[in-house]
């Protein structure tokens, strides 16, 4: 093996303390992502309550995780009015008036919070250079680490206080675990010992994320290609696994304190029919289509718009050299470590539930770990090889240009996170993350009057943000302000919004936007647009509110278009919504008007008529 010295403990070190920093520069400065209000709240009612049922759709360990640092401190765990107890909203609630209604700013709580994930995320980085270089020698160990560190997806999700980090991070210990078991990773450890080890990573991941039977299905794989490779008898492979059954089956039992194990079933039960039918899964938006079930191909776009395109050119050039030199068959860490990476990929296609980047960021680490080894034999002909060179400066071109808003990195070769909303939704674009972004920038321009519609589970209002409300996509209900005149009105957007891919399919929300120049973009989530002189916009607006049955907004809205356009139909138009709202006096006013401009107006005559 390959001996480390100083100036390679030098030089991964510094990588480290990189991510670290630009870690540190974003987990205070995010509002909370649209599941993870949810996690904090979560963990601290399990520690102080043994309360096992809020979000019973996750297994706790990340909850648990990530509520460690607020042991610290006393906080209060909130008694929820806006819904009941078992309503499919209540755990938002729960975890939105735990951030912001707490003796902690939800800053304060978020920033704690994800101290933790920040700390798996290192060590995770840690393991990608420690297996590649033990694998596949230095140079490949402090290419794979620095693609690791430098990735926009991999820096979005650990500054989140989620699952998926996490995930990831069992997925590459428990990859690591089966080299050392085939013994292709060398460390000394008997054959009982690493089952039992197996089964604790096993159990662990369990109790993060119910799609941990993947591992399974893995390990499956592994047993039966080391029958066939090595000659093991079924009977020994079948005693190895359940070995490795009962320990995960008892790391859940703890973890689950021997008595919740209900909370563990209900939230499997939960979850299975998301991913076999997709029921309860919501939409899946791809390339302006929607789909209740996706689509199979639906991870592969992902993989080609998140990833930067110097990285996928990287895993075709990987692809050519894995193939000519044949190392699935020659190299078994080569065979499982893509055998890993189909594992998920091809779970996920076949899965109903479509959600996006987050759930492939188990791949990630691995593919780094192949594209190391690669780069190094590329590296090891030619030290300065350009091509390589100039795909590796892009690389970190790519990464630099997303600080610090990793989480809607779309690739240059779509045109970058501004037109995101144009191919994917959810988290692969905007979690609600960026209200402290919007509350400077409207700062800067002396806090206007805004229309906010707002994809997330965040109160604008704690953020210092003045809005009027239009179809928000959020699980809490917020603090909205009416307001009786729009001159100088701006409408804001987040991003998941303008793919429309939320709303019910019957009525066009904010496609229309799509072809609108946005005045702004705010933290490449939040599309700003000058609505005040724009007519056309306006009446797209009122309409958003008609639909909605908000009939006083709508009046505000018709009244602003008076004062730009007035003529027979906007007055018509304005009267009947007071009409329908019930103010006869206002509706008589308008028809009056239209009468004055045109006295044979028959709809105006008639409704007047009903008045009287």
């Amino acid at each position: 093996m390959e001996k480390l010295s100083w100036r390679h403990k030098i030089i991964v070190a510094a990588l480290l303390l990189l991510f670290f920093i630009r870690l540190l520069l974003i987990i205070g400065e995010k509002s909370a992502g649209f599941d993870e209000v949810i996690y904090p709240a979560a963990g601290y009612a399990i520690f102080h309550q043994f309360n096992y049922n809020i979000n019973k759709e996750n297994p706790p360990l990340a909850k648990l995780i990530t509520a460690l640092p607020l042991l610290f401190y006393r906080l209060k765990l909130p008694e929820v009015q806006q819904y009941p107890a078992d309503h499919p909203f209540y755990h938002f609630a729960y975890g939105n008036e735990f951030l912001q209604e707490n003796n902690l700013s939800a800053q304060k709580i978020l920033f704690l919070s994800r101290l933790p994930i920040v700390a798996v995320a290192l060590l995770l980085g840690f393991l990608v250079f420690f297996v590649t270089s033990r694998l596949f020698g230095i140079t490949a160990g402090i290419v794979a680490l620095s693609g690791y560190t430098l990735c926009p997806n991999i820096l979005a999700y650990s500054g989140l206080a989620t699952t998926d980090l996490l995930m990831a991070f069992w997925w590459l210990v428990f990859v690591s675990w089966s080299l050392i078991f085939i013994g292709e990773l060398k460390l000394p450890l008997s054959r009982f010992r690493l089952l039992l080890i197996g089964g604790l990573i096993w159990g662990l991941a369990l109790s993060t994320k119910f799609s941990a039977w993947l591992f399974g299905i893995y390990l499956l794989l592994l047993l039966v290609s080391e029958h066939y490779r090595q000659g093991l008898s079924l009977e020994k492979l079948f005693s190895w696994l359940s070995i490795i059954l009962l320990i995960a089956s008892g790391v859940i039992l703890l973890i689950y304190c021997f008595k919740n194990l209900g909370a563990f079933f209900e939230g499997i039960a939960g979850i299975l029919p998301m991913v076999t039918s997709g029921t309860g899964a919501g939409m899946t938006y791809l390339l302006g289509r929607v789909s209740p079930v996706g689509w199979r191909y639906y991870y592969l776009f992902v993989f080609l718009l998140k990833m930067p395109p110097s990285v996928i050119a990287l895993v075709i050039w990987s692809a050519v050299i894995i193939w000519r030199q044949r190392l699935l068959r020659f190299s078994p860490a080569v065979f499982y470590l893509l055998l890993a990476i189909l594992v998920i990929f091809v779970s996920l296609s076949l899965s109903a539930y479509q959600t996006g980047t987050r759930f492939f960021l188990p791949v990630i680490p691995l593919l780094w770990i192949i594209l190391g080894m690669t780069a190094s034999q590329i590296l090891e002909k030619n030290r300065r090889h350009p091509l390589l060179i100039i795909l590796l400066v892009a690389y970190i071109f790519s990464s630099l240009l997303a600080h610090p808003f990793y989480l809607s990195y779309i690739s240059e070769l779509f045109g970058g996170s501004r037109y995101g909303y144009r191919y994917l939704a959810d988290s692969n674009i905007d979690w609600g993350t960026e209200l402290p972004a919007l509350k400077k920038y409207l700062q800067k321009n002396n806090n206007p009057k805004i229309l906010l519609s707002y994809y997330g589970n965040n109160d604008p209002h704690y953020y210092g943000i003045e809005f009027a409300e239009l179809a928000e996509r959020s699980r809490i209900k917020g603090k909205a302000t009416f307001y009786d005149r729009w001159d100088d009105i701006l409408l804001i957007v987040s991003a998941n919004n303008l793919t429309s891919a939320y709303y019910p399919p019957t009525f066009d929300f904010f496609r229309w936007l799509w072809e609108k120049k946005p005045l702004a973009i705010v933290g490449n989530t939040f599309y700003v647009y000058k609505l005040a002189d724009d007519v056309y916009s306006l009446k797209k607006i009122a309409e958003l509110y008609i639909a909605q049955n908000r009939l006083a907004e709508a009046i505000v809205a018709y009244r602003r278009i008076l004062e730009l356009e007035e003529n027979e139909e906007n007055l018509m138009r304005l009267a009947e919504l007071y009409y329908n709202l019930g103010d006869k006096k206002e509706a008589r006013f308008y028809l009056e008007k239209i009468l004055a401009l045109n006295p044979q107006n028959i709809l105006a005559n008639e409704r007047l008529k009903t008045l009287k």
